[in-house]
């Protein structure tokens, strides 16, 4: 991982049955960038999103926030965005 991506998501695949949502998806977001997943309905853009945040486990594939690996949670899903998003500034626990 490039120690200036503070998310970087590596080949990440994704089947739900027969249909393979995700197929090998590579992203890198430095810090103060902004990109945007765009593609019509049904194409994994939520999917993907849902496997950043661990509510969804990817079937392979490698995801970085931060330089921490995400490994196969086995928390809540409340519990794993509870983690995710007590990370960020603008977010206190109260």
């Amino acid at each position: 991982m490039s120690e200036s991506l503070i998310l970087d998501v590596r080949n990440v695949t994704k089947r739900y049955d027969s249909l393979e949502v995700l197929k090998g998806i590579t992203l890198g977001l430095k810090k103060g960038e902004t990109k945007v997943v765009i593609g019509p309905s049904g194409s994994g853009k939520s999917t993907l999103l849902r496997c950043i945040n661990h509510l969804t486990t990817p079937d392979s594939g490698e995801i970085y926030l931060e330089v921490k690996k995400y490994e196969t949670p086995t928390s809540t899903p409340c519990e794993r965005a509870w983690a995710l998003f007590s990370r960020t500034s603008t977010c206190s626990r109260t």
